[in-house]
């Protein structure tokens, strides 16, 4: 059953008022941890009313707020990326303090840009108009059939390849470098799913091995398959001859590892010679994080910030790997993404609703893909989560994600 709760904050509103209005221009006001949600949501309401710029800190107990008074700021930002037309970029000066560099990214993100910052110390904040870009993008890879790839030349830029392939994530498909600096793109979710399941039937100590017709990235999936069932591969041969084998580790031997990386059998060996008509041995094994073919498996593709992001939020653990969990993950996320934009923070009953019906549909489809767990959301599942509802509110996902973080 639903009901409404009444709190009667008339004297906390009206001190909470005169606080903000004496923070004198490029200052901040930090209020204590002591304030409940609701006092916290509402210093947000104020705050935006008075044209003050706010931010969460802290987690659990340490959690407060933070009221800035950067002036007309946010306006002469906003009038400057509105400008921007279809492939431009527009700089703003490596001396912006972290709140004024959040106030970019919340607002290149409400227009649907792409922002960054580049390496630099300290960092310079970009913003790119690629609209029409992710457009076009998004309809190409969407019109992929299963086993189809796409490829896209060395000569996009850097900020329209990562556009790519958090595009590519978002639908669920693989994305991996080619050698000539092309990014290629491929709808493997069938193949994805069949590997799935003939790994996880696997008894201890059995062994599967995939042959057939292996591009980098069907090694990529099976690698990524293999880490998430916590089982053990190793990847042999060269070329079109290159193949991978899995095992189900034995847990109660601890030296597994070792011995499995030194014992291959007989039963192994003859089957890659009947396949490949070559004779195999595993010197070359390799199973670290990068492979021989160049399959880069750091992070899914997702890049710094959403790693940041995520273990920033994501408090539990499954197998291994860390969880965004409902509570208290979902309760402080959807709580600082409301922070981010005064119509959210008035309709935070709505947004609530909506990130909860989000976070269902992605633990449902985290289970039809593999991982048997609704506890919580694991990265690949965080990050396609994040990206979901950022296109739903036509919002910029890497903006709204350097937003968060505040821009460290």
């Amino acid at each position: 059953k639903l009901g409404i709760l009444v709190f009667n904050l008339t004297e906390f509103a009206e001190q909470t008022q005169r606080q903000l209005c004496y923070i004198p221009k490029g200052a901040s006001e930090a209020f204590p941890v002591t304030l409940t949600k609701v006092q916290r949501q509402l210093v947000h309401l104020l705050a935006a009313a008075q044209g003050l710029w706010t931010k969460s800190e802290g987690t659990g107990a340490d959690r407060h707020v933070v009221a800035f008074n950067v002036g007309d700021l946010g306006n002469r930002i906003r009038k400057r990326l509105e400008a921007l037309k279809p492939g431009e970029c527009a700089e703003f000066p490596p001396d912006f303090t972290e709140v004024q560099r959040k106030i970019v990214f919340v607002i290149s993100s409400d227009l649907n840009l792409w922002s960054c910052m580049d390496g630099a110390d300290p960092p310079r904040v970009a913003v790119f108009n690629l609209r029409t870009f992710a457009d076009q993008t998004r309809a190409r890879l969407k019109a992929l059939k299963p086993e189809e790839s796409t490829q896209f030349p060395a000569s996009v830029t850097a900020q329209q390849r990562r556009l790519v392939e958090l595009i590519s994530l978002e639908l669920g498909f693989m994305h991996g470098d080619q050698g000539d600096g092309s990014l290629c793109v491929a709808n493997l979710m069938d193949f994805q799913q069949k590997a799935r399941t003939e790994l996880e039937v696997l008894k201890p100590g059995e062994t599967k091995i995939f042959v057939k017709n292996l591009t980098a990235l069907h090694r990529k999936v099976v690698h990524e398959l293999s880490a998430d069932l916590d089982l053990q591969y190793v990847s042999q041969g060269q070329g079109s001859e290159r193949y991978i084998s899995v095992i189900r580790p034995n847990r109660h031997d601890e030296a597994i590892d070792d011995t499995w990386k030194k014992r291959w059998t007989s039963e192994v060996r003859a089957e890659a010679t009947k396949v490949f008509g070559v004779s195999t041995t595993g010197e070359d094994c390799n199973d670290d994080m990068k492979s021989e073919d160049g399959d880069d498996l750091d992070g899914d593709g997702f890049g710094r910030p959403f790693q940041s992001l995520f273990q920033k939020y994501a408090t539990s653990h499954y197998r291994g790997q860390k969880l965004f969990c409902r509570v208290p993950d979902l309760d402080e996320f959807v709580e600082d993404v409301a922070e981010l934009r005064s119509d959210l923070r008035q309709r935070f009953r709505r947004t609530r609703r909506v990130f909860n019906e989000g976070f269902d549909e992605m633990s449902q489809l985290q289970v039809n893909f593999g991982t048997c767990t609704q506890r919580g959301l694991t990265f690949r599942w965080f990050c396609t989560f994040v990206q979901k509802l950022a296109r739903r509110a036509q919002l910029s996902a890497t903006g709204l994600v350097l937003a968060l973080l505040g821009a460290a």
